[in-house]
């Protein structure tokens, strides 16, 4: 039997609603009954700093805790919002070579983050829904298409990564369609 895939999410703009926190591993166990990945929510995702996450040391070093541990197969963004321009910079210049084997999925403010990833040579970055998407109208269904194994082309090599098959591959989400939009960054 394989691993059980270990997700951890992070909140490096706005704060999440814990709601999201209680529906994502119940959507999670449902969808996915032979393996229902660990999904993780650091600490930090609930911590307030007027309409941030924490303040930017805070939301730096739980994006770290979460990214250069090497139990951790993914960084799932928990939400957009404001606030990961601040810590980009931090950000890239603390990451391991651990960070480097995991994936990352999640879009809006996150897409700072998420270039900023992809110019660093990470292979495995998507845009793709963030967990509080969870509360939205069809929001189960878009959470749910950051875990269904699919296939994608990387621009700058050929690659196949399945979600949750082999999580030491990478978890990348068909919402991303092509991973086309990312040539332009």
């Amino acid at each position: 039997m394989s691993k059980r895939c270990r997700i951890g999410v992070v909140a490096p703009a706005s704060r999440m609603s814990a709601e999201v926190a209680e529906k994502v591993p119940a959507l999670a166990a449902r969808r996915y009954p032979d393996r229902t990945p660990e999904i993780v929510f650091h600490p930090q995702c609930f911590a307030s700093h007027g309409h941030f996450a924490g303040d930017d040391d805070t939301r730096a070093r739980a994006f770290l805790d979460v990214a250069n541990d090497e139990n951790f197969d993914a960084v799932w963004f928990a939400r957009g919002g404001y606030g990961s321009c601040r810590v980009a910079e931090v950000i890239m210049g603390a990451l391991t070579e651990s960070s480097r084997r995991k994936a990352y999925v999640g879009y809006s403010d996150a897409g700072m983050l998420l270039a900023a990833l992809y110019r660093g040579g990470f292979e495995a970055v998507a845009h793709g829904p963030v967990a509080q998407d969870v509360l939205r109208a069809g929001g189960d269904a878009a959470v749910a298409r950051a875990g269904r194994a699919s296939i994608i082309s990387h621009p700058r090599r050929d690659f196949k990564k399945l979600i949750f098959g082999d999580c030491k591959s990478a978890i990348v989400s068909d919402c991303a369609q092509t991973f086309n939009t990312a040539r332009t960054i």
